[in-house]
C-alpha cells in the first residue's frame, strides 16, 4: 500500500457483471485505480473473482426476478429483490473480514443497512458510505454515516432537505479521458458501423443511456429523430427496461435505429460511431456518458438547466428538451455548422479532462476514505456533529 494509513474497504455494486450503468463504470474504474494503492475488496454481481474481486451469488433482475409478473408493477420491483438477495450473501463477508468501510451505489443497501442496525439491533462495526448517483432525495440519504454527492446542486438541495453538511462529501464521477482519443476514428467508426449493420453514410444520433420512458426519456428522443430525414440513424447503447420504447421506434424509425447492449470493454470506442450524443433526461444524478462524450471529441446535446450548464463547458450545448422541435432543431444546428460544433466540442473536451480526469480526481477519492475513516462514525439520523469534510471540486 502506498498510503501512510490502513483502512479496508468494500467497494460494492450489485450490478457489475450484468448492467453496465454509469454506477458500474464508476466502481470499476475506482476499484481498478485505487487497489494498488489502498486495502479496497470489489464486490460485484458477476465477472472474474479473485483475492480482491468477489462475486455474490443473489436473484438477477434480469432473469428470475423478471419473471414474476406482480413484481412488474410493485413498488418494489425486481431491483430491490436482487439487492435484497444480494446483501444475505454479502454480510457474512462484511462482518467476518472486519471492514472499515463499507462503499455502494445502490440506493436499497442504505435502508438495509439502517434497519439491521436500528431494528435487528446487529453491531455493524463498519462505516456506511453511499454515492448517490441518483437524482432524487429522500430519507435513505440520512440513514448512512457519509453520503458522497457528485454535484454542488445535490450538495445544496440535500442541506434544503435537512442532510447535514458533515455528512457530505463532494466529488464528481471521473473518467479516463485518454481512453476516448482521436486516433483511428474514421477506421474504427467504419469497423463498427459494419458490426452493427448501419450504413456508413448515416448520420449517428447516439444515447448511452437505460432505455426506458419515465426517467431518460427515450420516447422523446425517438420522436424527435422521426422529425429528421432519412440520413438521420438512432443508436442507443444501454439496458432495455421498457420494452414499449422500443416497439415506439420501430414505428416511427422503421429500420434508422438499432438498441444495443454492449460489453463493457467496448464502451469506450462506442463513442466514434456517434456524429452527436444526446441525454434526454431533464435531471441526473450526475451523467457519465455525457463527460465520456466529451472526452471523445463528440458534440453534445443536453437540457439547458443548472445541472447541465455545471457540467459542459460551452452552454451552447443546451437546449430545452421539453419542447417539440428543440432537439432535432438543436441536432440540425450543430450538424449543420461544422466550424461551430468544433469550437464546442474543444471547449467541452478541454472542462471535462481538466474537472473530470481520474488522474485529476484520484487522490481526492484517496482522501475521501481517509475522511470517512478518521472522522467519528456519523449518526443515522440527522443530528450528526462531526467536522465537516465536504470537498468542491
Amino acid at each position: 500500500m502506498h498510503v501512510g494509513w490502513i483502512v479496508k474497504i468494500a467497494l460494492i455494486t450489485t450490478g457489475l457483471g450484468n448492467v453496465w450503468r454509469g454506477y458500474e463504470r464508476f466502481a470499476f474504474d475506482l476499484f481498478d485505480l485505487l487497489k494498488e494503492e489502498i486495502d479496497i475488496t470489489l464486490f460485484k454481481g458477476a465477472g472474474e473473482t479473485n483475492s480482491r474481486e468477489k462475486v455474490i451469488p443473489h436473484l438477477g433482475r434480469d432473469r428470475f426476478l423478471s419473471r414474476i409478473p406482480w413484481l412488474r408493477n410493485a413498488s418494489r420491483g425486481p431491483y430491490y429483490f436482487e439487492v435484497l438477495s444480494f446483501l444475505t450473501f454479502l454480510l457474512p463477508h462484511l462482518i467476518s473480514e472486519r471492514y472499515d468501510i463499507v462503499h455502494f451505489t445502490d440506493c436499497p443497501l442504505a435502508n438495509f443497512f439502517f434497519h439491521l442496525r436500528t431494528k435487528l439491533k446487529l453491531d455493524l462495526h463498519f462505516r456506511t458510505l453511499y454515492t448517490n448517483g441518483n437524482p432524487v432525495i429522500d430519507f435513505s440519504c440520512a440513514r448512512v454515516d457519509f453520503l458522497h454527492q457528485l454535484t454542488p446542486g445535490q450538495v445544496e438541495a440535500l442541506m434544503a432537505f435537512g442532510i447535514p453538511e458533515s455528512k457530505i462529501i463532494l466529488l464528481p464521477f471521473g473518467v479516463h479521458s485518454n481512453r476516448f482519443g482521436a486516433s483511428g476514428i474514421q477506421d474504427t467508426r467504419n469497423r463498427l458501423c459494419a458490426k452493427y449493420g448501419i450504413q456508413q453514410s448515416k448520420r449517428v444520433i447516439l444515447a448511452v443511456s437505460a432505455i426506458n420512458r419515465l426517467h431518460k426519456r427515450i420516447d422523446y428522443l425517438i420522436d424527435e429523430v422521426a422529425r429528421l430525414g432519412p440520413e438521420y440513424f438512432l443508436l442507443v447503447a444501454g439496458h432495455m427496461e421498457d420494452r414499449s420504447v422500443e416497439a415506439l421506434a420501430k414505428r416511427l424509425l422503421y429500420d434508422r435505429f438499432k438498441f444495443i447492449h454492449i460489453p463493457f470493454e467496448e464502451l469506450n470506442q462506442i463513442y466514434q460511431l456517434a456524429d452527436v450524443f444526446v441525454m434526454c433526461s431533464l435531471v441526473e444524478g450526475f451523467g457519465l456518458a455525457f463527460v465520456e462524450a466529451m472526452c471523445a471529441r463528440v458534440p453534445v446535446i443536453a437540457h439547458l438547466s443548472p445541472h447541465y450548464r455545471w457540467m459542459v463547458g460551452d452552454e451552447r450545448s443546451l437546449t430545452d428538451l421539453t419542447v417539440e422541435n428543440n432537439l432535432s432543431g438543436k441536432i440540425k444546428e450543430l450538424l449543420g455548422d461544422p466550424e461551430m460544433a468544433k469550437e464546442i466540442v474543444d471547449r467541452n473536451y478541454a472542462s471535462a479532462v481538466e474537472r473530470f480526469d481520474w488522474a485529476f480526481l484520484k487522490n481526492r477519492y484517496i482522501e475521501m476514505y481517509r475522511s470517512v475513516a478518521q472522522s467519528s462514525k456519523g449518526s443515522t439520523t440527522f443530528s450528526c456533529h462531526s467536522k465537516a469534510i465536504v470537498q468542491i471540486v
